[in-house]
């Protein structure tokens, strides 16, 4: 009689853990229920040599002045909109980086500098989500990345680290939640099935390289509208 080896064992174990399509889907909507607001948008950092090669790769002329009362109702700063594709579907995120310094709290706040604009840099990118939901089917979504003309919550879809990292893009992305407890829930709820190798997975190791390698720049206003969820101000999460 012959035996499976412990790989084997090890891998169909694994495969056995691994949530459905439709706990996927129900732990999405329950995250969405419980995160989503309509005021403000989630914001983050990104990384500073990203930011830094963001800049030198791409031509000045995506950069537009604009103003932002969230970072100041007096200097303009700079933004750009890069497209995201995520499951087959473009999703805009807004990049605002400092024309000048002003010494204000807002400002300091809002791009995440010290007093008196300590640390300035105008290579400073804030990455700015969605401050709605599109009109799309969810369902439709986080399924059709196995049957794209027959999609359904009791597909049998291939749930990997690439799907559950597209799945943590399109919760943010999509501008589905409004607070970065939801992005590090999911994760957590990912990790349980031992589909990442900690629960606590960061958003400058998974959601922002993701970021990069699925988009391009677009023409149009991207990102959001509102006050910003973030990771360094104290007066909100920012990642």
């Amino acid at each position: 009689m012959e035996t499976e080896s412990p790989e084997q064992i090890a891998t169909a174990t694994a495969t056995a853990t691994r949530p459905t399509s439709a706990e996927v889907v129900a732990k999405f909507n329950e995250l969405r229920a419980k995160y989503y607001t309509t005021k403000g948008y989630m914001v983050s950092t990104i990384p500073g040599s990203i930011a830094q090669e963001f800049i030198d790769s791409n031509p000045a002329s995506i950069w537009n002045e604009t103003y932002n009362s969230y970072a100041s109702d007096k200097v303009p700063i700079l933004c750009a909109t890069v497209v995201v594709d995520v499951f087959g579907h473009e999703f805009k995120v807004r990049f605002d980086r400092p024309f000048k310094p002003e010494h204000r709290s807002e400002f300091e706040t809002y791009f995440g500098f010290g007093g008196h604009c300590c640390g300035y840099t105008d290579k400073r990118i804030i990455a700015c989500f969605p401050c709605c939901p599109p009109d799309l089917n969810v369902v439709d979504l986080l399924t059709a990345v196995a049957a794209p003309h027959e999609s359904s919550i009791d597909i049998d879809i291939d749930i990997d680290e690439a799907y559950v990292k597209s799945v943590l893009a399109l919760l943010v992305l999509g501008g589905y939640v409004k607070y970065w407890d939801a992005y590090y829930e999911f994760s957590a709820w990912f990790a349980s099935f031992n589909m990442f190798p900690e629960a606590d997975v960061k958003v400058k190791d998974v959601l922002l390289p993701y970021i990069f390698e699925h988009m391009h720049c677009g023409g149009g206003d991207g990102g959001g509208g509102g006050g910003g969820e973030s990771e360094n101000s104290s007066a909100s999460d920012r990642f």
